[in-house]
């Protein structure tokens, strides 16, 4: 028998073939990743079973166009624990990729006949001085390595990694580390790990995932799948395979996470290889989230538990060690969230139902004395001790609520059973509160009504248990919110008057200080108070709301607050600054509230204030920002939204597309005319747009009897006088303006409307003196609130008047540069289409960023805007400069000077 005859003995070629997953979806994320890795000599990529880590080095193993050099396959199996099969297996993988080597001889060690295991070791010597002699590298990628449980099996394969020459780029796979063979490696800097947390699945892979397998998700049920699995691949595979079809038998929808998952799997492939004292701490620890070594030790009861979850991490791979909760404390350890809903099936099982329970209690104990009581909560119903439970969420329900963790209270409610929960009235009340934190469009009256019923069957068994105040303040509280969201303006006014009657009342039950109840009440009472135009009051009660906020530590409330309070401002024509929106925007979105209510209305304030400025792109985005934020917005989210799209469609020249807007607007509305705060919003939008399609009488006929001096809005005035002006009346039209000119708020942006409108005014009238000054009072007034609307909606009549304003009277140059763009090229100089082109001060931000190297979405990070805005802006950029690519448009805006 000759040595290739020995060899075709040992080897099973099928374990040299990388598995074929064309058919799955490619990352390149990975394949950069490990491209990057085989640059150097060793590359480890460890997991835990269904991680995914084989499959992404078959992808890249077919797909990648950056290899050094040929590739050599090794899937190893239980079989390959015979030293003398696996160094056969070996040298036949090797032995291939050095044949398609240019220039290598060919390696000629094998095995010989009657070779036994004592001779493997002179085999791997010979294999490592051949390969030395290599003119270009060779990729070695062994799979499975945890399958090498026999030591001489183990020991032969980290010889050969430890000592592979420069040209054998070596990639493992396995779940644990095999640290001997590493420390070397990652001394010498040579090492390139990728562990599960670079696996798992990013939001844009996921999303490329479910359309191959055309399944259709919402933003909110991607995310939701994607943290409820932890983008893990096997969590992922199992997730989908629960998919119901649809009613057509194509496109399914998902419906929830699968319940049972599979511990057969789970059991053969993690829990039964881990030693004893790894398992216990593993399984225990699974009922909780995540841990520390203190709270390991008192649910496994074993001193060295913190060291056993720094095995797992470090070895295995199974908990991700995560940034201590305060500086210098414990390090504590996640679980994937995978392993975790498995484990804690694979827990009960095993462990008796008063063993479960007497866990779940050591850690209901170890939370309560570390402070953490709503985990607390949960871990004591999870015992069956549902009184303590109920009795410590109502310790922090109020309070969790106001600071924005409404839905966890309210999952820890929901998770005890409702025959317990329905004779607490305490609870019951705590649950409609929360459900109105969540969803405040839900009906709780059923809730309160029983609320109600508890605390007076209580008051008549004992006379000393009355509703507290607080209780009465709370019941009131949801009906105020419920009505207002619904737009039930006097039955809210009602609710709203009894809830603060009642609400800084002393009372004991709920531990609420003064501070926590105005952070809880007044941002809604605030909000409320201006629908009905009471703007000075509203103000005063958002101050006062976000300094209880504030002293108390309650950031959602604070940022809940300033919120309306913006949004008050950007209604009456008294915006904050840019840098106020942009870091309310951010401080949101970073704290990850963005898609809760209330505070998803700050897309809306962010839209509004890019409207504001005249940048259409951006508040179109912003808009769609919301919209995809807020499953079922609120009466006033619903107005202010309805708004924004109208004023933007009159904007963009679509008068009729206008009013189907707000006539829809008006038919979703339930209770007929919008509170005050609306009122003169809408009408003005509404006439506005008839005065663009030119329905002048029809406008004039509406306004008739209207009230338009300066306690009218300014906006009504504004649309009276430009009906008048186009009804050959510019004298009338100046007679409605004066009035609001010189009333008082000196400091609202509107107060630019009128003089712009008394600048047309007189422009019909052909007097340009009195024109230039109404302008010169119209930039005066808009410059400090970087206003550009009322110059970009008037740009045909407008433009020449701020042309001779800067070349006559020389102020505001800035501003006014702005507002023309490119018209300061002297016209003499510049083509004819230079005076056409109107950059919006966004776009003309772009324009400058173009000439650089910059990608858009760097452009997109600078700006602090989406790349989809600054795709749009381009957009725009390319049609009025009337060029194709960002080369023409950079030569075209330097010949017609926008660009310095």
């Amino acid at each position: 028998m000759n040595a290739h005859d020995a060899l075709a003995d040992l080897v099973i070629s099928s374990k040299l073939v990388p598995p074929d997953v064309s058919h799955a979806i490619h990352r390149p994320r990975l394949t950069e990743r490990l491209d990057q890795g085989v640059t150097g000599r060793l590359t480890l990529v460890i997991g835990p079973a269904g991680s995914g880590k084989n499959w992404a080095l078959s992808s890249w193993a077919g797909r990648s166009e950056r290899l050094p050099g040929p590739l050599a396959w090794l899937t190893l199996d239980e079989e390959d624990n015979d030293p003398l099969r696996l160094c056969a297996h070996l040298i036949a993988a090797l032995r291939g990729a050095v044949a398609r080597t240019g220039g290598a001889a060919p390696l000629t060690v094998s095995v010989p006949p009657l070779a036994s295991a004592d001779s493997v070791g002179s085999l791997v010597t010979q294999l490592l001085n051949q390969l030395s002699g290599l003119p270009s590298p060779v990729v070695l990628v062994v799979e499975n390595l945890h399958e090498l449980t026999a030591g001489p099996a183990s020991a032969l394969l980290l010889r050969l990694v430890r000592h592979a020459p420069d040209r054998l780029r070596v990639v493992l796979s396995a779940r644990t580390v095999p640290e001997p063979a590493l420390r070397d490696a990652r001394l010498r800097g040579e090492l390139t790990e990728i562990r599960s947390a670079e696996l798992a699945f990013r939001m844009p892979e996921l999303r490329e995932l479910l359309a191959a397998r055309s399944v259709e998700l919402s933003g909110a049920e991607a995310g939701r799948l994607l943290s409820g699995t932890g983008g893990q691949p096997l969590a992922l595979r199992l997730a989908l395979a629960t998919l119901p079809e649809g009613d057509d038998g194509g496109t399914r929808s998902w419906a929830a996470m699968p319940k049972q998952l599979d511990l057969v799997h789970l059991r053969r492939e993690v829990v039964d290889r881990l030693p004893e004292e790894c398992r216990e701490v593993l399984l225990r620890t699974s009922i909780v989230r995540e841990a520390c070594p203190s709270l390991a030790q008192a649910l496994s009861g074993r001193k060295d538990a913190g060291a056993i979850l720094h095995r797992l991490a470090a070895e295995y791979d199974l908990v991700t060690a995560v940034d201590p909760q305060e500086p210098g404390g414990p390090v504590h350890y996640r679980h994937h969230p995978i392993v975790r809903e498995l484990l804690r099936g694979e827990f009960a099982e095993r462990t008796e139902r008063r063993g479960v329970e007497a866990v779940h209690l050591a850690a209901c104990d170890w939370y309560r004395r570390d402070g953490q009581l709503l985990q607390a909560a949960r871990q004591a119903v999870a015992a069956g001790r549902y009184r303590l439970g109920l009795r410590l969420v109502r310790s922090v329900g109020y309070r969790l609520c106001v600071s924005g963790r409404a839905r966890a209270v309210l999952d820890v409610l929901e998770s005890v059973p409702a025959r317990r929960l329905e004779g607490d009235a305490h609870a019951v009340l705590l649950g409609a509160v929360a459900r109105i934190a969540v969803e405040p469009g839900t009906d709780v009256s059923e809730r309160l009504r029983r609320a109600e019923e508890l605390f007076e069957r209580a008051a008549s068994a004992k006379p000393a248990s009355a509703k507290p105040a607080s209780a009465t303040a709370l019941i009131a509280f949801c009906r105020m919110v419920g009505d207002q969201y619904h737009g039930r303006v006097e039955a809210s006014l009602r609710h709203a008057r009894e809830a603060e009657e009642h609400l800084f009342l002393p009372d004991r039950p709920y531990q609420l200080d003064d501070d926590t109840r105005a952070a809880f009440f007044l941002p809604y009472f605030g909000e409320f108070q201006w629908w009905n135009g009471r703007t000075d009051e509203a103000r005063e009660s958002l101050r006062r709301g976000r300094a209880g906020a504030e002293r108390a530590g309650v950031e959602f409330a604070a940022l809940h607050s300033r919120l309306v309070a913006l949004r008050m401002d950007i209604g009456t024509g008294r915006p904050g600054g840019d840098d106020c929106v942009r870091e309310l925007l951010r401080t949101i979105e970073s704290r990850g509230w963005a898609h809760q209510q209330p505070l998803c209305a700050v897309y809306l304030a962010a839209g509004w204030w890019a409207w504001w400025r005249h940048e259409l792109a951006e508040a179109r985005a912003m808009l769609g920002a919301f919209r995809s934020a807020t499953g079922r917005p609120g009466y006033g989210q619903l107005l202010e939204s309805g708004l924004l799209e109208a004023e933007l469609l009159l904007a963009e020249g679509q008068p009729g597309r206008t009013r189907d807007c707000l006539a829809v607007l008006r038919a979703r509305l339930e209770h007929g005319e919008p509170p005050a705060a609306y009122r003169s919003r809408l009408l003005a939008t509404e006439c506005r747009a008839a005065l663009a399609l030119g329905l002048v009488d029809q406008v004039r006929a509406r306004l008739r009897g209207a009230d338009i001096g300066p306690p009218a809005s300014a906006r009504i005035a504004v649309v009276a006088a430009r009906a008048r002006t186009l009804g050959k009346e510019p004298h009338g039209a100046l007679d409605i303006l004066r009035l609001h000119s010189s009333a008082k708020g000196a400091h609202s942006a509107l107060r630019a409307d009128v003089f712009v409108e008394a600048a047309y005014a007189h422009w019909t009238r052909g007097s340009r003196h009195a024109a230039l000054d109404a302008v010169e009072r119209a930039l005066e007034t808009a410059e400090p609130l970087a206003y550009h609307r009322p110059f970009a909606d008037n740009g045909t009549w407008l433009r020449p008047l701020l042309r001779a304003h800067r070349a006559e009277r020389r102020t505001h140059a800035r501003f006014v540069d702005g507002l023309l763009g490119g018209d300061d090229v002297p016209a003499a100089a510049a083509p004819a289409a230079a005076t056409t082109v109107l950059l919006t001060p966004r776009e003309a931000q772009v324009l400058a960023a173009l000439p650089s190297h910059l990608k858009l979405a760097d452009i997109a990070k600078g700006q602090y805007v989406t790349v989809n805005s600054i795709k749009t802006q381009v957009k725009s950029l390319y049609r009025k400069l009337g060029v194709c690519s960002r080369r023409e448009a950079v030569e075209a805006a330097e010949r017609l000077g926008l660009l310095e």
